[in-house]
């Protein structure tokens, strides 16, 4: 019963709209029908025979035919010059309609003028400008362009008649600056997960969106507090495109495997991996503003700084933008300000650093347009680390500490029986276990691996050769050596992963090595090779760039080398799914692959400051041969994270930049358009780092030794080398001493 009411009553409804019709449209309707009727009927009677029982005479009945047919030819050319007045007149309409393009005689003249006017700098940028003149131009002046067959003169009569002093003048159109850039895809970022070139493509249709004029009130860059005017001329002309695109909350995604890092050494991960990057806050204050008679709806604030093109972080607002605040209008145009909001900082009432209770003291937020938050200058250093018992002395693991480089250091050679059965005494176990967990020290051990179970056959690169020798390994990261003006020898990450296969590789190492070593003379030699895809490729000079071969699965890749390390390792607790991991809760089929991977580089490589798994998860480093140089720090809050890389890799810019720092706290390592590497660490720059309460420390791992990194600790590797370092080297003098 439903269906055929509502089929009834939109039938109904037909009708009446039917019978809405105008008389006009009706009365033209019945003249189509009637001369259609009549065509019909005429043609009908031209063919139809003659079998009239009244005509006299044949002579009659085609005088009659003939009048016939002239009246019918007579209301069918009626019809079709009706017929062809409607499609002119249509045609007309359709010409009205039509917007006229912009011929090329007069965009020369309009060219010609904006170049004496000084406006014309580049072709893209002249067509730019008449483009924008042309659109703005309405469409009755632009129907009144002369017909075909003018002349220049004739148009530029009519040029200057129509677009004299009534038409505003071309602005002048800026690019989007980087800073803007970045504080779109700031605002983007925080709404969407985003590929980078899907970024950038979002970032493009929001500018494109933004009208010429309000691209023309862009501030210049060379003015004081850029920063903050760039602000807020976004929080202004930014169209409602802005929030649009940006829709979706972040989801967070599934992380990659963490990178262990260090240099021909085995690494082994033992915490779950179960970190996904923070997600920031996605809620971004709206305003509502006044641009060319429309209200539109633009995206708030953005935080403290967007992110560079080359991974770089301005870490601080300009002084002067804290306290200005910014202006707009509500809905009803009531002026309202955004000043930021106070901050009041907790004292810490512990005596000594306290890490469950440290994110209620020590994490204030940075100065932003959402809180004044606490500048750098301003930011109090963390209390000092509690103290621990004394040392053990039970005779069967030597201990030491090395109170200003904050290392303790464990030798459990003497925990071999003569049997060689490993037995580490309950106390030195206890007190290890302890160490392990203390995040402001760093635990390096010596004799949990026994040399002498470890095949020297399964760790030759000769080995690599003839089981992997015909397979592609696709993670080989080039590193070249440079001059320094001073005449140091420095290493810069080259971007992108270098594939070849792995016997290439140890060709490759043979002929550095041959070379380093003056086998060889003659200039630096090349290196040929082909890659996954068929193409070849070269290495110009072996002796300068250098491959670093990362992530070696060898549980998967090399199994007897992962037996041999196994059989070698002493201490089975600490390994991923060891009774001390947190992974053996897990079914040993559902775990994440934790490691151990293999490392192979030539010296001087490094890996930049870093947290591996994103802050989550413990690792350890153990040297197999070479030496590493490592700086660590203690585990800290996010914001002294940030303060700690500033004043590590910093860039404090000058008057028209803001400082920067090397954005490494969650990315990948290795990865992609991190731009230009920071320098190594310089003395003055640890210092600053123990001054904070940031228990710095820095030292060489040695052949044999393991390291211990808690999560959440920023720390960097370099493969050692014997080329001098610079004075200022934080390293400096422990490479002479070694």
């Amino acid at each position: 019963m439903e269906e055929g009411l509502d089929a009834s009553t939109s039938s109904s409804g037909r009708r009446r709209s039917r019978g809405r019709q105008s008389k006009t449209s009706h009365k033209a309707a019945a003249a189509e029908r009637g001369t259609s009727a009549t065509r019909a009927r005429s043609e009908k009677s031209l063919n139809e025979p003659s079998n009239r029982r009244n005509s006299t005479s044949n002579s009659n009945s085609s005088q009659h035919r003939r009048k016939r047919k002239q009246e019918i030819q007579a209301v069918i050319s009626d019809s079709d010059g009706e017929m062809q007045s409607v499609t002119k007149k249509r045609a007309a309409e359709n010409t009205n309609q039509k917007e006229v393009e912009l011929s090329d005689d007069l965009r020369q003249i309009f060219e010609t003028d904006f170049k004496e006017q000084g406006l014309g700098r580049s072709a893209p940028y002249l067509k730019g400008m008449i483009d924008t003149v042309w659109k703005r131009a309405p469409e009755h002046i632009k129907r009144s362009l002369p017909s075909v067959g003018y002349g220049n003169e004739e148009l530029r009569k009519w040029k200057a008649k129509h677009f004299g002093e009534q038409t505003p003048r071309p602005v002048r159109v800026r690019k989007c600056p980087e800073l803007l850039i970045d504080m779109l895809r700031d605002d983007i970022v925080r709404k969407k997960k985003l590929r980078h070139k899907e970024l950038s493509l979002e970032v493009k249709q929001i500018w494109d969106l933004i009208s010429p004029d309000a691209k023309a009130c862009l501030p210049p860059e060379n003015i004081p507090n850029y920063w903050s005017e760039l602000k807020k001329w976004k929080l202004q002309y930014v169209p409602d495109a802005a929030e649009g695109i940006a829709t979706e909350s972040t989801k967070p995604s599934p992380r990659k495997r963490p990178r262990p890092i260090s240099n021909g050494h085995i690494n082994h991960e033992n915490s779950p991996e179960n970190s996904l990057k923070r997600s920031q806050d996605a809620t971004l204050s709206s305003l509502v503003s006044s641009q060319v008679s429309e209200k539109r709806q633009v995206v708030g604030p953005t935080m403290e700084g967007g992110k560079t093109a080359d991974n770089h972080v301005p870490y601080d607002v300009p002084s002067g933008t804290q306290d200005e605040g910014i202006s707009s209008q509500r809905d009803n145009g009531e002026p309202t300000s955004l000043a930021p909001a106070p901050f009041v900082q907790k004292d810490d009432p512990n005596r000594f650093y306290v890490e469950e209770e440290a994110h209620l003291y020590h994490n204030p937020p940075l100065p932003s347009f959402h809180s004044k938050g606490v500048p750098p200058e301003d930011l109090k250093r963390i209390p000092l680390p509690p103290p621990f018992d004394d040392l053990p002395k039970t005779g069967k693991c030597e201990w030491s500490w090395d109170g200003e480089k904050r290392i303790i250091l464990a030798n459990f050679s003497s925990s071999v029986s003569s049997s060689n059965t490993f037995a580490m005494d309950p106390k030195d176990e206890a007190f290890f276990l302890q160490m392990m967990e203390r995040n402001d020290l760093t635990l390096i051990s010596e004799g949990l691996v026994s040399v002498q179970s470890l095949n020297p056959d399964y760790w030759k690169p000769e080995y690599l050769r003839r089981v992997l020798g015909q397979e592609y390994y696709h993670k080989f990261r080039r590193f070249d050596t440079v001059k320094t003006k001073k005449g140091f020898e420095k290493c810069v990450e080259v971007d992108g992963m270098v594939s070849m296969k792995v016997g290439d590789y140890i060709q490759y190492l043979e002929k550095r090595q041959d070379y380093l070593q003056g086998v060889m003379d003659g200039a630096d030699p090349s290196f040929a090779f082909v890659n996954h895809e068929g193409q070849p490729k070269t290495l110009k000079n072996v002796g300068i760039s250098a491959l670093y071969m990362i992530d070696v699965d060898i549980n998967r890749l090399l199994p007897k080398l992962s037996s041999n390390f196994l059989e070698s390792f002493r201490y089975h607790g600490v390994l991923p799914g060891g009774s001390h991991c947190m992974l053996n809760s897990v079914t040993s089929t559902a775990r994440p692959f934790m490691g151990p991977n293999m490392y192979v580089t030539p010296p001087a490589a490094f890996t930049h400051f870093h947290q591996d798994g994103h802050g989550t998860v413990d690792s350890g480093h153990l040297c197999i041969s070479g030496y590493n140089e490592v700086v660590m720090l203690r585990r800290l809050t996010e914001r002294h994270k940030k303060h700690a890389l500033m004043t590590l890799t910093g860039n404090f810019g000058g008057k028209k930049a803001l400082p920067t720092y090397f954005d490494g706290l969650y990315q990948e390592p290795h990865g992609d358009r991190l731009g230009k590497k920071p320098s190594w660490p310089t003395k003055a720059q640890i210092q600053k780092c123990r001054e904070m309460g940031y228990c710095p420390t820095v030292c060489i791992v040695k052949p044999g030794q393991l390291i211990h990194i808690n999560k959440g600790r920023l720390h960097a590797f370099r493969k050692m080398s014997i080329a001098p370092l610079p004075e200022g080297d934080c390293h400096k003098i422990l490479r002479e001493k070694t």
